[in-house]
């Protein structure tokens, strides 16, 4: 029998009836003078503006778990918006900051990925926080203006993200955030970046005993847009470390972090194309040639090459493929040089089956699990080593259409930092779950991605088909349970599951925070949408993103990345805290901590969802 899903109870504290399981703490970036008033807010109180990060999304995190008491936590945030301070009076004293770091797609520096961290005092003090739920009740109910260190029901005592900047950006007045592929070496390759819908997926951190952790970072870095993929597909996700083990992470310091082999990729490289003759012929590539299992009809979906994907009708040699091409109804091979060195290739990328083939771990959620926590599990003698592992559950290339698989890894720097993904065929040194018996007991395959069997069979969506896209597992301690949280739009929202084991049999899904932007609900408050009646000072009046509320209608700085005013959100990106972090409740349930984006407004909000001990 899968296992019970936890039972969520209504919050603690000031949550109003009918909010939903999910209560929003607050809002890591963004300004708040929209929602109150410039007398009782004059400057958004987190300090954000200082680095220059006016919003963000994702945000994976790891817990330090260093010498001397450093317990920090540290996140990664993906697309951030970066600004800068051209007066002294907000909200019209912040425009979009540019920069040039060399990088394709490189302009204005939306796109780009940033760090941050709590300190070791707020990471052991999440719970503490209430001033987005205690700023509803004044808004609709009216009473004392909460703070961000206010008591109870004034907004609690919260957390503040301390931003790592780079003083290079601007010696001569406020530092700006460290973009992260700035600190990348060596660089990155020839068509990747950590720019634009290439963000961090996943992070972890390997203890080591008297030294800062040996950390890592998954990021996707290369993707293409297409229709038939829920606009999108994921290529490459890229595996980086930091040894930071010597020095902590400072405010003005990011460790300089190593390209590793990808944790996940599908086939990709670079060719040249003849469209009078519907031909492809390879340049360069993550494998030595073309693969005649590329063939349509068989386990292979086609061909990508500039957001269009082909079917592939025949191998001509290992070096050339050719194409099927529907003339007029816009799939057209784009037009390039006579050879490789012409410099007018184009990247293409091999499209696999879901469930037979590679790219099976584009989207990242790694978990540390010490040996000690494994010797007190009665599962443990099914892992296929012994000792620590840093496990792995994936989401595949097809974006927010995907199961979830699992892969392990010894947790050990070396081995990670050694492993090799040269031909697409899988990360090396995982070991990637590839079935379970009539018992559920787990059999396992190493380096060899495409036997990587789904976990998951039911799905109570609209559409009852997989959806996950972001993803996050954490281990929660006083649950004794494997905590899954995604979602999505496409997922209803965000869902989640549990399982005693990391393999399953995982609970059925359990929705926790709706897309369905319902009057009193947290949807309607938080996101955006043209179907919004209730507090007009938390959705319509607000200016949570780049915007002058003072101006009717509301003015916005004037740039594609952020979403338009009117555009309708949803909710995303439900990446829990460490499992450290949960916290019990005087009713007997627990608070479980996750960061959570929603699009439109474009910031990120910390969440709070009780739940009770199955």
């Amino acid at each position: 029998m899968p296992a019970a899903a936890a039972q969520y109870q209504p919050p603690d504290g000031h949550a109003q009836i009918g909010l939903g399981s999910a209560t929003p703490q607050r809002q890591w970036v963004g300004y708040y003078c929209g929602v109150t008033n410039a007398a009782s807010i004059t400057s958004p109180p987190d300090g954000t503006h200082a680095p220059g990060v006016w919003g963000h999304d994702e945000g994976p995190s790891y817990q330090m778990a260093a010498p001397s008491g450093d317990n920090r936590i540290v996140f990664y945030w993906g697309d951030s918006i970066t600004a800068y301070n051209v007066s002294t009076t907000p909200p019209d004293a912040y425009q979009v900051r540019s920069c040039d770091g060399g990088m394709p797609n490189d302009g204005s520096c939306i796109g780009v990925d940033t760090v941050s961290y709590l300190s070791s005092a707020d990471s052991a003090n999440i719970s503490t926080c209430t001033f987005l739920n205690d700023l509803d009740c004044y808004l609709i109910h009216g009473g004392t203006i909460p703070t961000y260190t206010g008591g109870a029901g004034h907004g609690g005592t919260c957390a503040k993200q301390n931003y790592i900047v780079d003083t290079s950006h601007n010696p001569t007045t406020t530092p700006y955030a460290a973009f992260t592929y700035e600190h990348v070496s060596p660089p990155l390759s020839t068509g990747q970046d950590m720019l634009g819908g290439h963000t961090p997926t996943g992070a972890f951190a390997l203890p080591i005993a008297g030294l800062h952790p040996n950390s890592f970072i998954a990021n996707t870095v290369q993707s293409q847009k297409n229709a038939a993929f829920n606009n999108s597909f994921k290529v490459q996700d890229l595996l980086l470390s930091n040894h930071n083990t010597d020095t902590a992470i400072t405010l003005d310091s990011i460790p300089t972090l190593t390209p590793l082999a990808d944790l996940s990729e599908i086939p990709n490289g670079t060719a040249i194309t003849d469209p009078a003759a519907s031909t492809v012929t390879y340049c360069t590539g993550t494998e030595a040639s073309f693969d005649a299992a590329w063939i349509t009809g068989g386990t292979w979906k086609g061909f990508a090459i500039g957001g269009e994907v082909f079917p592939i009708t025949s191998y001509l040699t290992p070096m050339k493929l050719t194409a099927r091409v529907y003339v007029g109804i816009g799939e057209s091979l784009p037009s390039t040089g006579s050879s490789c060195s012409s410099g007018n290739t184009v990247f293409y990328a091999a499209i696999p089956n879901q469930t037979t083939g590679p790219g099976k771990f584009l989207f990242a959620a790694p978990e540390y699990l010490s040996a000690s926590f494994l010797s007190g599990q009665s599962w443990s003698g099914q892992m296929p080593f012994t000792g620590s592992a840093v496990c792995v559950w994936g989401a595949d290339y097809d974006y927010r259409q995907s199961n979830a698989y699992l892969g392990c890894m010894p947790a050990d720097t070396a081995t990670i930092e050694a492993a090799t993904n040269s031909t697409g065929a899988g990360f090396s040194a995982m070991y990637y779950l590839s079935g379970l018996d009539l018992h559920g007991n787990a059999s396992w395959v190493q380096g060899a991605e495409a036997q990587a069997v789904p976990m998951l069979s039911t799905w109570d969506n609209t559409a009852d088909t997989p959806c996950i896209g972001e993803l996050s597992v954490r281990w929660i301690p006083p649950l004794s349970l494997f905590l899954m949280t995604y979602g999505s739009d496409d997922c209803d929202g965000l869902q989640f599951r549990t399982s005693s084991t990391p393999w399953g049999p995982w609970s059925v899904e359990t929705p926790f925070f709706s897309n369905n932007p319902a009057p009193n609900t947290w949807t309607e408050r938080l996101i955006y949408s043209s179907m919004m009646t209730g507090n007009p000072d938390f959705n319509k009046k607000r200016a949570v993103w780049l915007t002058d509320p003072t101006a009717s209608p509301p003015s916005q700085i004037n740039t594609e990345a952020v979403p338009p005013y009117d555009q309708h959100g949803g909710p995303y990106g439900a990446y829990q805290l460490p499992g450290s972090t949960a916290s019990a409740n005087s009713d007997g349930t627990y608070s479980i901590f996750m960061n959570l984006s929603g699009y439109n407004p474009y910031v990120t909000w910390q969440m709070a969802v009780n739940v009770s001990k199955p």
